[in-house]
């Protein structure tokens, strides 16, 4: 929804400050001894983000050993996350400048939650191997981090929700998502998902799967019933006087805002509601 740039440490760099503050000289000494693997898979991530392949990658399975590379295992490598990046230690500074990028709008959702986690796009749960890489780390709210997301695992490209750093420009900067207007006392407005028509159908089925894995339907709709009951008591109130057409071009001003991104619920709601003429023609 919201297009961030790649957050600018390194894989390596990372890793080994995550793994400096490990104090136990044997297991710091085994984690320094698989750098490169964790590099080598880092590099292979960027590679198949860039081109929309992550689903590619096979999820960790488990066998008695539970090793991901060399002799560090899967706990091992949830617990480099957990006690070295995000509890106050070695490498939490990378955690924050993570966090703190997205200017406190969560990218999955559009700004509607503010970030106050991080998320695997590939959770560490089942590719421990990214645990602590940052191009896999996105600023999260506390919704987007626990909707349909967290309990799927994409097995085709249609399937993967956007990457924020990764995913082309046109998901970003085209409009895929429109409203309409239920009349009534109260009114609503339904959002739903409407691709430009010259999308393949893999890039159309990859924002529904967005749009649903992250319930940006009813999301939306409460943010736009909040705006809502603003606007008509403004329309009963100091806009009283203007025509229809008057409050159209009003509400046209504001969906047509540079502001506000191609597809914030705002704008589209604005958009549909200018051009709405049920509503514009309604006596409140």
């Amino acid at each position: 929804m919201k297009k961030l740039p790649l957050p600018g440490h390194s894989a390596r760099s990372t890793f080994d400050t995550c793994v400096s503050g490990i104090s136990e000289f044997t297991l710091r000494s085994r984690f320094d001894a698989v750098v490169s693997d964790f590099e080598s898979w880092a590099n292979y991530y960027d590679v198949q983000a860039t081109m929309a392949n992550l689903f590619s990658i096979q999820p960790f399975t488990a066998d008695g050993t539970n090793i991901v590379f060399g002799t560090i295992t899967k706990n091992e490598l949830s617990k480099l996350y957990t006690y070295y990046m995000v509890k106050k230690s070695s490498a939490r500074y990378i955690y924050d400048h993570i966090l703190i990028s997205a200017n406190d709008k969560c990218p999955y959702c559009g700004g509607i939650g503010r970030p106050r986690t991080l998320d695997h796009y590939l959770p560490k749960s089942k590719y421990p191997q990214f645990s602590v890489v940052p191009n896999n780390l996105l600023p999260c709210c506390r919704d987007c981090n626990s909707g349909n997301k967290q309990t799927s695992i994409a097995t085709s490209e249609e399937e993967q929700v956007l990457h924020p750093y990764f995913d082309h420009d046109k998901f970003f900067n085209q409009q895929w998502i429109n409203a309409r207007v239920h009349p009534g006392n109260p009114c609503c407005l339904e959002y739903y998902v409407n691709p430009p028509c010259s999308w393949s159908h893999t890039d159309k089925a990859r924002v529904l799967k967005h749009f649903n894995d992250f319930g940006l339907d009813a999301r939306y709709s409460i943010q736009a019933g909040e705006e809502l009951s603003i606007l008509i008591d403004q329309r009963k109130g100091h806009m009283e006087k203007f025509t229809n057409n008057q409050f159209s071009q009003y509400l046209s001003s504001i969906g047509s805002s540079s502001s506000l991104f191609v597809n914030h619920w705002k704008k589209i709601m604005y958009q549909t509601l200018a051009a709405d003429s049920w509503f514009c023609n309604e006596n409140f």
